[in-house]
């Protein structure tokens, strides 16, 4: 992965993350902002496929890629194509939005991963570091979690494709549709992909509550 500081943020006021085009999480500390650097690859320029402190959607024999947001939300969407005219969506956001009388913002970075048309090819990489970047988490794994251990804190990260495919980064053709949900050592008792969709849909009425009351410049403003 060749650095560029063309990024996207997506971040729900308790954590943050910067994706860059090909939607790889180059930065984000947990569980604050002034956490440890858990993803820090944007520090360290690596080949594909080697280094370390990122997370990575792999498009095999991609070719193009682009992104977006959704109207008036912070939930980024990198839409990657491969040779043969196969296409991915990716769909990064952090949940935020209102839930028992109170805004819910956990530290959580959820990614849903869509095939829009073809036979995509695609291979997970999960690889965080801790200590700032000087250490490899230790792994453990369940058969839908794999937790990542630091000596501060734990990261687990549970999902809907196998976890030998995640933790032996083997490629797969993507079906229909996969998710990751990276968050704090808590079982997730929902549906997987139930639970992503439902958190897609508060947290893009909440963003889009939120920017009606923004007084927001004219020229700024889209037609």
């Amino acid at each position: 992965m060749k650095n560029s500081l063309e990024l996207g943020l997506i971040g729900n006021c308790r954590i943050g993350a910067l994706i860059d085009e090909r939607g790889e999480i180059v930065w984000s500390c947990l569980p604050r902002f002034d956490g440890d650097p858990v993803f820090c690859s944007l520090l360290n320029e690596h080949p594909d496929g080697e280094g370390a402190g990122f997370c990575v959607v792999e498009l095999l024999d991609q070719v193009e890629a682009s992104q977006s947001y959704l109207p008036n939300t912070a939930v980024l969407v990198t839409r990657l194509t491969d040779t043969r005219g196969a296409v991915i969506e990716i769909t990064d956001f952090s949940p935020r939005f209102h839930q028992y009388g109170r805004t819910f913002m956990p530290m959580m970075i959820i990614r849903q991963i869509k095939r829009v048309s073809g036979n995509p090819r695609i291979c997970v990489r999960v690889r965080p570091l801790c200590e700032y970047g000087s250490q490899d988490c230790t792994m453990t794994h369940g058969s839908h979690h794999i937790r990542y251990v630091a000596p501060s804190w734990i990261l687990r990260l549970t999902t809907d494709i196998s976890v030998t495919a995640v933790l032996q980064e083997l490629p797969f053709f993507l079906e229909t549709s996969a998710t990751l949900i990276l968050g704090p050592d808590e079982t997730i008792t929902d549906a997987i992909d139930d639970l992503s969709r439902r958190f897609l849909n508060e947290t893009i009425n909440s963003w889009r509550d939120w920017v009606r009351d923004l007084s927001i410049p004219f020229e700024w403003q889209e037609e």
